[in-house]
């Protein structure tokens, strides 16, 4: 495509002169012979090239620039300046200029100084275009909490550096999608991002999914596999569920995390890794140490910074975000048009203990997605899990049983304290101080 070129000169000869050079050069060319002039068309036509004498009437050169930059500051304008004026060149440049051209000059070396400026203009655009791409791509955590805030405050802080990073957290909190984030804005984030679920693994094929093995190596090895240490390499190994990893297997991933090496099963030769380590857990590393379940070494090596995360009933700022977020997603997977969720409904959500954390909370809403044949999620419409958590004493079997019926009284009554304290036979005060227990 044509580049649009507005020369601004003048000397009327010298602008003709460029005028008919560019012209043969392919550009299309328009001419303005002082400051005001050159605005006026600059506002009019959005030329893509602005080649400008420093010295003009009505507006000099440096004005126009100032106000180029404020019409558009991808407009690539070339300034002219007088012979080895320095301060000239240098006060075009801090202005904005692209570069600049000291009379008298060759009309070949213009050339070839607005090609350069050119080239320069289209690897910045490209550079923008994926950047946007990246952040469009990076991982989105939903949130309006102070805790959530912090939480990705942290992350991004530890991204920059070259840590291992501990997530801790319930299952569902999202620990994953952090993980994601780190990679992304780390040094690493031009490599993979391979992701294993320790609990997943057999303990007999560990060694092999981790660190590979030869054809041969054992028997059904019938082909040489890459480890997913090595499938990492120069990006970043996220291995979720880590306290999970049986004693054996920590003793040889601590080996590879401090040589950066590993050898593959049925192998005589290492393979170098440069890998970036983050882990997860639902459970406190530290007390399996403690009990002995977990190599302290290898707590140690993982253990550069920790980062925990909240469950989601002790960031409760969040369920209201989060839900609209997921409706959205909900209405795009199953082809919906739901357009909100009714204050009763909502305030069931806001009543809910989610041991389900996040992950909870996205299945609840899109099962009412589903369900609903309105454009509206009501409380019938929210089927929470029944299932109640592994009870030891009479003490936690009464608290479950207690909060379990406070949480029904208040969806029923829409929230309403003072009705659901005079039904349960409490003062308001005493509910409130149970529900703070339930938040904490």
């Amino acid at each position: 495509m044509k580049k649009r070129l507005l020369i601004v000169e003048d000397d009327r000869d010298m602008n003709m002169m460029l005028l008919n050079f560019f012209k043969k050069k392919d550009f299309i060319v328009s001419q303005a012979f002082d400051g005001a002039e050159a605005l006026l068309q600059i506002q009019k036509e959005k030329p893509d090239l602005v080649l400008s004498d420093v010295g003009l009437p009505k507006m000099n050169g440096f004005k126009l620039l100032k106000e180029i930059k404020e019409i558009d500051e991808n407009i690539i304008t070339i300034m002219i300046t007088g012979f080895s004026n320095v301060k000239d060149a240098v006060k075009a440049i801090q202005l904005g200029a692209s570069d600049y051209i000291a009379k008298p000059f060759d009309v070949e070396v213009l050339m070839l100084v607005i090609e350069k400026a050119i080239q320069t203009r289209d690897l910045q655009n490209e550079l923008f275009v994926l950047k946007k791409k990246l952040a469009d791509k990076m991982p989105k955590f939903i949130f309006q909490c102070k805790k959530t805030e912090k939480i990705i405050k942290d992350v991004d802080v530890v991204a920059a550096s070259n840590m291992s990073v501990i997530l801790q957290g319930e299952s569902g909190t999202g620990k994953e999608l952090l993980a994601k984030r780190i990679h992304q804005k780390s040094e690493y984030h031009n490599g993979p991002f391979i992701a294993i679920d320790c609990g997943a693994i057999p303990d007999s094929l560990i060694e092999s999914e981790f660190f590979g093995h030869e054809k041969g190596a054992f028997t059904g090895a019938i082909e040489t596999k890459k480890g997913k240490f090595e499938q990492a390499n120069d990006g970043t190994i996220f291995l979720d569920e880590i306290a999970n990893l049986p004693l054996s297997a920590q003793a040889t991933l601590l080996r590879v995390i401090q040589e950066r090496k590993l050898r593959k099963i049925g192998s005589d030769k290492t393979v170098n890794v440069n890998i970036r380590i983050v882990t997860a857990t639902n459970v406190k590393l530290l007390e399996m140490v403690t009990k002995g379940q977990f190599r302290e070494d290898l707590y140690h090596r993982l253990n550069e910074y920790t980062i925990n995360i909240p469950p989601l009933r002790k960031r409760r700022d969040d369920i209201t975000i989060l839900t609209e977020h997921f409706v959205k997603l909900a209405n795009q997977i199953l082809k919906k048009n739901v357009k909100n969720i009714s204050s009763t409904a909502m305030t069931k959500l806001l009543n809910y203990n989610f041991p389900g954390n996040v992950r909870e909370l996205k299945n609840i809403i899109q099962k009412a997605i589903l369900v609903t044949d309105s454009n509206s999620i009501e409380k019938e419409h929210l089927f929470f899990e029944t299932k109640l958590k592994k009870l030891t004493t009479l003490k936690e079997a009464k608290q479950e049983t207690e909060m379990k019926l406070i949480l029904e009284t208040l969806a029923n009554v829409n929230d309403n304290k003072t009705e659901a304290a005079k039904i349960l036979g409490i003062s308001r005060k005493m509910l409130y101080l149970k529900l703070e227990d339930l938040r904490m």
